[in-house]
């Protein structure tokens, strides 16, 4: 991939989480009904989730894995997608029962991950890479 050096697969995560209010406000946008916002919103969860994609390939492709990223990557993932199906369901777009039940998986894998972090931080797989 032909991006800058400071473009790094770490830099793309910690924008993913600062976007992730820029998509949910944009959602809320003059009350949640406006259709030109919420295509603004759908664009910024899409960008958002391509860039978890990019910088997974970015950290292969350079050799850069790290611990951080490897931390921070499924956090920033848990933190996009709850914030989209909590919006979703203030909205009234999506069931609560979807989103606690989704969440609920999503908080018990973190605590479950950070309960045997003691051993090592462990990396996404392919398997969780699908799922998401």
């Amino acid at each position: 991939m032909n991006l800058p050096g400071f473009v790094t697969p770490n830099f793309i995560t910690v924008t993913r989480l600062l976007l992730v209010p820029c998509g949910v406000y944009t959602l809320f946008k003059n009350g949640g009904d406006d259709s030109t916002w919420q295509i603004i919103s759908w664009f910024i969860f899409f960008f958002l989730g391509l860039s978890d994609i990019l910088d997974g390939n970015l950290a292969r492709s350079r050799n850069s894995i790290t611990e951080f990223g490897k931390f921070l990557d499924p956090v920033a993932d848990k933190v996009m997608i709850g914030a989209a199906m909590i919006s979703l369901s203030i909205l009234g777009r999506m069931p609560w029962w979807i989103t606690i039940v989704i969440m609920g998986r999503e908080v018990g894998i973190t605590l479950l991950r950070l309960a045997i972090i003691r051993r090592g931080v462990i990396a996404a797989n392919k398997g969780g890479k699908i799922k998401a």
